[in-house]
């Protein structure tokens, strides 16, 4: 989700202004944040996300889900709050579509193909 995506990115430019004030869980937070940008609101609402680019995406899903286990210190010390109800929301939703293309008696080629092929590793993420 765009929103989850560029306030991990917010989380990334808040724990940098930590300095060497940054402790333990921060810490923690710190080094698995190490891949993802590091932007201000005002490039967010002039650059939208970039889907099509597919590693970055899948890059910022597996920081959201190693994140998960410290929401509740990120919370407390930055308010920002992640919305991990909505997240597998939208990983539910293409799990289901994932099953339905799997199922399809149709032949899936194109475009179709494509899809499938983007939804096969959808099932890991969902925990």
């Amino acid at each position: 989700d765009e929103s989850e995506f560029r306030k991990i990115e917010h989380l990334a430019s808040e724990i940098d202004k930590s300095g060497d004030e940054c402790f333990d869980e921060c810490l923690e937070i710190r080094n698995l944040l190490t891949n993802i940008s590091r932007s201000s609101n005002e490039d967010n609402v002039v650059n939208p996300w970039d889907w099509n680019d597919v590693a970055k995406t899948i890059e910022y899903y597996k920081v959201l889900f190693q994140l998960k286990k410290h929401a509740m210190f990120i919370n407390n010390a930055y308010n920002i709050k992640l919305d991990y109800e909505n997240i597998l929301a939208e990983l539910e939703k293409l799990e289901k579509l994932a099953k339905t293309v799997e199922l399809s008696k149709i032949e899936c080629t194109g475009n179709c193909g494509e899809i499938k092929d983007s939804l096969k590793h959808v099932r890991r993420y969902l925990i």
